[in-house]
């Protein structure tokens, strides 16, 4: 992924969405990467991880990928978008901003509890 193509995306999901952050990063494996998350405004001086970000890389000759990744960098989905050279069109602008902006919550996990109950309607 080369670097115009990186600031265009930037500067079109930032249009949409002011509250979306960006991150471009060098791997070796990748080359430019960009991360993407939602700021959220943290009252105090402590700031945390999102719940959950995006990486967009260079998948191949002829396409991207885009990840939905946890705050522990657990991979939520994938989704490869083909012809990196026609990003333009809106595909990966619209499917960034819609998901960074979806109602999103991570599982706190089964208390002890629970754990002796058979019934899953009370599990749930």
């Amino acid at each position: 992924m080369n670097l115009n193509l990186v600031k265009s995306l930037t500067e079109l999901v930032r249009t949409r969405d002011s509250r979306i952050s960006t991150e471009v990063m060098e791997t070796a494996e990748h080359g430019l990467i960009l991360k993407l998350h939602r700021f959220q405004q943290c009252e105090g001086p402590l700031s945390f991880s999102p719940a959950f970000f995006m990486v967009l890389r260079l998948d191949g000759i002829d396409s991207l990928r885009l990840d939905t990744l946890t705050y522990s960098e657990e991979i939520l989905e994938s989704r490869r978008f083909l012809d990196p050279n026609n990003l333009l069109t809106g595909d990966i602008t619209e499917h960034v901003v819609s998901e960074l902006n979806r109602s999103f919550r991570l599982c706190s996990g089964v208390t002890e509890d629970k754990l002796s109950c058979a019934d899953i309607d009370k599990l749930l």
